[in-house]
C-alpha cells in the first residue's frame, strides 16, 4: 500500500523521526547524504534502540558490516530502524514491513518499495512517501522529482504498480532531458573517436577523489602499502576502506591538514581520525549548501 503526502505538505526531520520511532522495524530513504545523517541524528534522540545509518560516506567494509547487522536484526524480529540514502535501493536484500521514502522520481520510489514486504510475509507492506525539508540538487534527481510531483498534483494519487503510470513518468522524464549533453553521438557520427573517448564516462557521479578511512584494519594495510610501495594486491585490499568525495570537499580536507599521502594515495590522517564517525562515516566536508524549503 502506498500513501502520498497532501498537496504542499512537508515534514521536518524531528517530526518524521517521531513517526519512525513508533515503528519497530522501519526503513527511511532520502536522496542526500547530509539528509540521511541529520534524520538519523534526530531519530537517535527519540529512539531507545540503536539507529542504523547507511550512506556512501561510509566505506564499503563499514556499509557491509551495518547491512549484516540490519539483516540479523530483521531475522531475529527485534527493533530495527534504518535511515539510508538511495544506495539501499539497488542490490541490497532487505525486507521491512514499512518504508518511508522522500518524494522523488517514481522509479526510485518503486525501488525503495522493493525493500518493503520483499519476502511476502505480510498481506501488504506500507510505503509512505513524504516531502523532505530540502529540495534535491539540480539535474536528473530534481527533474524526476518534479515530474512525480506534477503527476501527483494532477491525479491526487499514483499507483506505481500501474504500467501506464510508469510509462507516463518515463516519457515525461526523457522528454525533458537532453540525453546527449556532451554531443557524443555527433562526434561518433563524424568518426571523432578520440573525442568520444575523452568525453564519455559510463558513470557520471561527480565523485573523483578517494580517501582511505580508519575502519577495521585499514591502518595496518596502509602501513603495508607504505612499506612495500605500489603493490597491486595490497592496493586492492585497501579498496573496501575507501570513501569517494567531491573534489571541493577533498581540497577542503587536504587544506586543513586532514589528509596524508602514501605512495600516491590519500588517507585520513591519524590526527583527524575523529572525522570518520563509527555510525555516520566521513562527517566533514561532504556536502555543498542545500536550498532550504522549510524553516
Amino acid at each position: 500500500d502506498y500513501s502520498w503526502p497532501e498537496p504542499d505538505e512537508r515534514i521536518a526531520w524531528p517530526e518524521l523521526a517521531a513517526k519512525l520511532a513508533k515503528a519497530e522495524q522501519v526503513l527511511a530513504v532520502v536522496d542526500r547524504r547530509k539528509d540521511a545523517r541529520e534524520l538519523a541524528r534526530e531519530l537517535q534522540k527519540v529512539s531507545q534502540n540503536p539507529v542504523f545509518h547507511l550512506s556512501a560516506l561510509m566505506c564499503p567494509a563499514h556499509r557491509l558490516d551495518v547491512i549484516n547487522r540490519i539483516k540479523e536484526s530483521l531475522k531475529q524480529g527485534v527493533v530495527c530502524r534504518v535511515v539510508s540514502t538511495q544506495l539501499v535501493e539497488a542490490g541490497v536484500d532487505l525486507d521491512f514491513p514499512a518504508v518511508y521514502r522522500s518524494l522523488t522520481g517514481l522509479s526510485s520510489i518503486i525501488q525503495a518499495a522493493g525493500r518493503c514486504n520483499r519476502e511476502g510475509r505480510l498481506t501488504k507492506g506500507k510505503v509512505i512517501v513524504f516531502r523532505s525539508p530540502f529540495s534535491p540538487p539540480d539535474g536528473t534527481l530534481k527533474s524526476a522529482r518534479d515530474i512525480t510531483e506534477s503527476m501527483l498534483r494532477e491525479a491526487g494519487t499514483l499507483d506505481p504498480n500501474d504500467l501506464a503510470t510508469v510509462e507516463k513518468f518515463f516519457r515525461q522524464l526523457y522528454f525533458t532531458q537532453n540525453l546527449d549533453v556532451l554531443g557524443i553521438q555527433t562526434e561518433r557520427q563524424e568518426f571523432n573517436f578520440a573525442t568520444v573517448g575523452q568525453r564519455f564516462h559510463l558513470i557520471e557521479d561527480g565523485f573523483t577523489k578517494n580517501i582511505i578511512v580508519p575502519f577495521d584494519d585499514s591502518s595496518a594495510r596502509l602501513e603495508d602499502f607504505r612499506h612495500y610501495g605500489a603493490d597491486r594486491q595490497i592496493l586492492r585490499s585497501l579498496q573496501p576502506y575507501s570513501v569517494s568525495v567531491y573534489p571541493d570537499a577533498f581540497e577542503k580536507l587536504n587544506d586543513s591538514g586532514a589528509l596524508v599521502e602514501v605512495n600516491g594515495i590519500f588517507a585520513l590522517s591519524p590526527t583527524h581520525s575523529h572525522l570518520y564517525d563509527p555510525v555516520f562515516g566521513l562527517v566533514e566536508g561532504d556536502e555543498n549548501p542545500l536550498p532550504v524549503l522549510m524553516v
